[in-house]
């Protein structure tokens, strides 16, 4: 069976961090080393971590130097075969054996399972990934981290997260190994996690990093990515159609209680 490493971060978030924990430490079925990450919190996260030491395989809590400094503290650590990133705040669905379901998808570089968008606690819709995503389909909308498995040699081969990203090192990464051919990408129709809408990911700083990433990499390609783009040849306007019409119908059955 293969050995999944999540990694979680955190600074300042106990009641996320609190959700998080709960959601992965009930899993079952599963072999799992589970890694937090603490940028020296100073609202009780660092005494819950403490608290509850027996239930994870490496903390620590201490000053960093962003997000992605904290989360390639914890690949540093990680020794599983495949990789997941629930920073505080995400949640598995509520299912004990949700990753041990996911096994057998997993023999991609890269597999995406969907996830659930919430904001303020309300359901907003699903997020899915295409089967095979392509270079484009990255460029598009990248890959939600809380629903994807990384094949931990990829960091090995490719290096890790880029710290001098404050929101959109993710995305660096998708784009970095997406232009090699031999990386394999997968996408899998099953809703595994949440991800919460309100977080810094979601501030509107990301565009100015988004485009000193596409100049780094993708300087040749850009002009006709924008032109697929606006001929709206791709998934996400269905995806997130479909996202809407499934949260109408949630709030129909609602009413109906």
């Amino acid at each position: 069976m293969k050995l999944l490493s999540v990694i979680t971060i955190n600074y300042n978030n106990l009641s996320g961090l609190k959700r998080t924990v709960q959601s992965v430490v009930s899993q079952k079925n599963i072999r799992l080393e589970y890694i937090v990450i603490d940028g020296g919190s100073t609202d009780g996260s660092a005494e819950f971590i403490a608290e509850n030491a027996s239930r994870f395989h490496y903390t620590c809590s201490e000053k960093d130097r962003g997000i992605y400094n904290a989360m390639n503290k914890g690949i540093a650590q990680a020794t599983g075969d495949y990789l997941l990133f629930m920073n505080s705040g995400d949640e598995l669905v509520d299912d004990p054996y949700i990753l041990e379901k996911c096994l057998p998808y997993l023999q991609k570089d890269v597999v995406s399972f969907s996830c659930q968008l919430r904001k303020n606690g309300n359901f907003q819709g699903i997020r899915t990934h295409a089967a095979s995503p392509t270079l484009f389909q990255l460029w598009m909308s990248g890959l939600k981290h809380q629903s994807t498995f990384i094949k931990r040699s990829l960091f090995e081969k490719y290096g890790s997260y880029d710290e001098s990203f404050r929101i959109a090192g993710d995305y660096e990464f998708w784009i970095r190994i997406g232009i090699n051919p031999q990386v394999r990408f997968q996408g899998v129709n099953q809703v595994i996690a949440i991800f919460e809408l309100d977080g810094i990911s979601q501030q509107g700083t990301w565009g100015e990093e988004h485009e000193r990433i596409d100049q780094m990499w993708l300087p040749h390609l850009i002009s006709d990515f924008k032109r697929l783009r606006d001929l709206h040849l791709f998934d996400k306007p269905a995806i997130l159609a479909a996202g809407k019409a499934l949260a109408k119908t949630v709030k129909r059955l609602r009413r109906k209680k």
